[in-house]
């Protein structure tokens, strides 16, 4: 688009559905920006599946993060994610929220990086979820 840092995503993904799955239909839109050691993005994401009408399931997602480069080496970065449900047509009465904390440190080839997520109504139920994940990347 011409402005150094922005990046932007449209996108529409359709998958037909064999013998008696469904078809799904997948819309996004994101925007991101990086200035110097800063990046910041929103994400806007809507699913639904084909069944008959009145009997749909359909998500809503909205989510938006920020990142921060210490150094060349040491990142950190804050995550929230919020998915609203409908099932057959009725909204479910609990909203997915997940909050999520990150660090990465590179070595080189290989990086480092740990994610600590805290879900409330998880898949949109009454139950909450804590999530922590530890991870290697490999770089080529």
């Amino acid at each position: 688009m011409g402005v150094e840092g922005l990046s932007v995503v449209a996108g529409m993904h359709r998958v037909e559905g064999t013998g008696t799955a469904q078809d799904l239909e997948l819309d996004k839109y994101s925007i991101a920006y990086n200035f110097g050691q800063f990046a910041v993005g929103v994400e806007k994401q809507t699913s639904k599946d084909s069944a008959a009408a009145g009997s749909q399931d359909e998500k809503d997602s909205t989510s938006a993060s920020v990142t921060f480069a210490v150094n060349d080496k040491l990142s950190v970065g804050l995550a929230r994610y919020e998915t609203e449900r409908t099932d057959a047509g009725v909204k479910d009465p609990q909203d997915e929220t997940t909050t999520m904390i990150g660090i990465g440190y590179s070595l080189g080839g290989i990086a480092i990086d740990v994610n600590y997520a805290m879900a409330e109504n998880f898949n949109n139920t009454t139950q909450d979820r804590d999530v922590l994940q530890i991870r290697t990347i490999q770089k080529f």
